[in-house]
């Protein structure tokens, strides 16, 4: 089964079609337990600079080195809790910069509502701090 696929499978399960998503004024990925990203909206696409529908993107290869045990536990964490809101992290995107975001996620969990089968999520690009 191709990842467009699957996560077509996922969404028909809950009756949703892919287009609800382009509505959203977030970043929507959609992404199995592996971290292969399945589908994502447009302005997830223009977030992250990479596109699910021409090449296979996982989520390890997006993290930001630095942050990448830190984003494994919380990865982890997710999984346990069902859910996280607020994590705020950085992304390496395709143009090989860095981008803050913020992003709310959500496990699904298949039919018998205790095994998790994918993640869903909202992402949110963040203006850095005066700081740095």
């Amino acid at each position: 089964m191709s990842l467009q696929n699957s996560s077509y499978a996922i969404l028909k399960t809950f009756s949703v079609r892919p287009e609800i998503f382009e509505a959203l004024s977030e970043g929507y990925v959609l992404i199995d337990i592996a971290g292969n990203i399945l589908y994502m909206n447009t302005k997830a696409k223009n977030i992250l600079e990479c596109d699910c529908d021409l090449k296979k993107v996982n989520i390890r290869q997006l993290v930001y080195k630095k942050d990448f045990a830190v984003a494994m536990k919380s990865f982890m964490t997710l999984i346990k809790t069902g859910f996280f809101s607020n994590y705020a992290t950085r992304l390496r995107v395709d143009s090989d910069s860095t981008k803050n975001v913020k992003i709310d996620a959500s496990v699904i969990y298949d039919a018998t509502g205790i095994k998790p089968i994918a993640i869903q999520g909202t992402i949110v690009e963040c203006l850095p701090s005066a700081s740095g």
